[in-house]
């Protein structure tokens, strides 16, 4: 899966730090949801020690 993105400069340059910190968390947030693998659902959940 390739994930792409056109920068709006003009969007960046108006808007506040704040702003462009919630941004760069939202892409991460959907990196992770797209990239994070399933668990094998042939595995238990959880093994004893």
């Amino acid at each position: 899966m390739e994930y792409i993105r056109t920068v709006d400069f003009a969007a960046i340059d108006k808007s506040g730090a704040d702003e462009r910190l919630t941004q760069r968390l939202f892409d991460h947030t959907v990196h992770l949801a797209f990239n994070t693998p399933q668990p094998d659902p042939d595995l238990p959940f959880a093994k004893s020690v």
